[in-house]
């Protein structure tokens, strides 16, 4: 599998982030890295963000101070991730994470 990158812009999703660290983390992927980004939340999901952070190295937090948008945040992510491949996924899990390994 190739090195890659999980790009994942978050707004206001307390709600939904255990649920979707729950399903990224229980993947096998070998060498990746998760880019998180929250992106002006007030809804407490800056705090769920940076204790993920804090957890494990594979994981960094780009953190908008002001909302700037869903396509800023996408923008802002590729940007500073450190690999080729990008995966995108949302933080309301909009998408299956289950079928990263398939792409």
């Amino acid at each position: 599998m190739p090195l890659f990158s999980i790009i994942t812009p978050a707004w206001n999703r307390v709600e939904s982030l255990p649920k979707l660290i729950a399903s990224l983390k229980s993947q096998t992927f070998k060498d990746f890295e998760w880019v998180l980004g929250n992106d002006g939340s007030n809804d407490g999901t800056e705090e769920i963000l940076k204790k993920i952070v804090n957890k494990d190295s594979k994981i960094k937090l780009i953190n908008n101070f002001l909302n700037l948008g869903y396509g800023a945040a996408l923008k802002r992510g590729i940007k500073l991730s450190k690999f080729d491949n990008v995966v995108i996924t949302d933080a309301d899990e909009t998408y299956p994470n289950e079928l990263i390994p398939e792409f």
